[in-house]
């Protein structure tokens, strides 16, 4: 018997429940794809052999070879809530918000020649439990930039278009040639929040012509972020190609030692949607 966690056009997960303690994610190979799958193939190979691997990151355990049809690779099973399901099904407060961010924010930025493309997908953080200290883990490391394996495929949340990413703001010092750079990674926790803030509506643009940032002042104004805060400032940074991302975890503790929380007022096939709300 099978469990399925996956069933894509070209990628199935699942897990043999005579086995329940390993996950196979078997690719469906074509010929216009068989490059693509090769350099996957190379980087799961040195995620598998890369010392020092950081904790809260999942890698192989096992890199099967390319065949006629289709290629296998076989990772743990962690046991645990996704964030998109946990989303869905609790209405999470700012201080769990910024527990969490925070705590993604300090692991990843802690490694510096590792950039995590996908890391704005709330599918892929797995949550260990349900307790105020939100410990996680990062699954699917498929567009994880290591060195010498840059990746191309960029969460929607953070870049929609990133076929151009040159004509994205904020995205120019995102970029290093073919890598991206941390500051990345720092956009993406941007994105995060306000995916979990929102109902996974998007803040950053999915149109080009939404280039102005004053539609962009306009979406947190009504989420109700504060003009005067650091949330407020750093995240319009975001939209800058000529100053750096500042990292988000501090901002949201600054709001709720002023106060703040979130105020629920929908939901939606993603979860609760929020806006800002100051006890009086």
């Amino acid at each position: 018997m099978k469990e399925y966690f996956k069933q894509g056009d070209y990628v199935t997960v699942y897990r043999d429940l005579d086995n329940p303690s390993v996950v196979l994610k078997k690719y469906d190979v074509c010929d216009w794809k068989i490059k693509e799958y090769q350099q996957q193939r190379e980087k799961l190979i040195a995620m598998r052999r890369k010392k020092n691997w950081p904790n809260f990151v999942i890698r192989p355990i096992k890199v099967g070879k390319i065949n006629v049809c289709s290629m296998v690779i076989k990772y743990p099973f962690i046991e645990g809530i996704e964030l998109e399901k946990y989303l869905q099904d609790y209405d999470m407060d700012l201080l769990t918000c910024a527990k969490l961010l925070q705590k993604i924010e300090k692991n990843v930025m802690s490694l510096k020649d590792m950039v995590f493309l996908d890391l704005a997908n709330t599918k892929n953080i797995m949550l260990l439990n349900k307790e105020n200290d939100m410990d996680f883990f990062i699954i699917d490391p498929d567009d994880i930039q290591l060195k010498d394996y840059p990746s191309d495929s960029i969460s929607g949340l953070v870049a929609p278009y990133w076929e151009d990413l040159d004509n994205v703001m904020g995205m120019k010092k995102c970029l290093n040639g073919d890598y991206m750079t941390k500051e990345l990674d720092i956009r993406s926790i941007y994105a995060l929040f306000y995916a979990i803030m929102n109902g996974k509506q998007l803040f950053y643009p999915e149109l080009f012509e939404r280039e102005n940032l004053n539609e962009y002042e306009k979406i947190l104004h009504l989420l109700k972020i504060p003009e005067n805060s650091t949330l407020y400032r750093r995240t319009m940074q975001t939209l800058m190609d000529d100053v750096p991302n500042e990292l988000m975890g501090d901002a949201l503790f600054e709001l709720i030692d002023n106060g703040y929380n979130f105020e629920t007022y929908d939901k939606n096939n993603w979860g609760y949607k929020h806006r800002l709300v100051r006890k009086k």
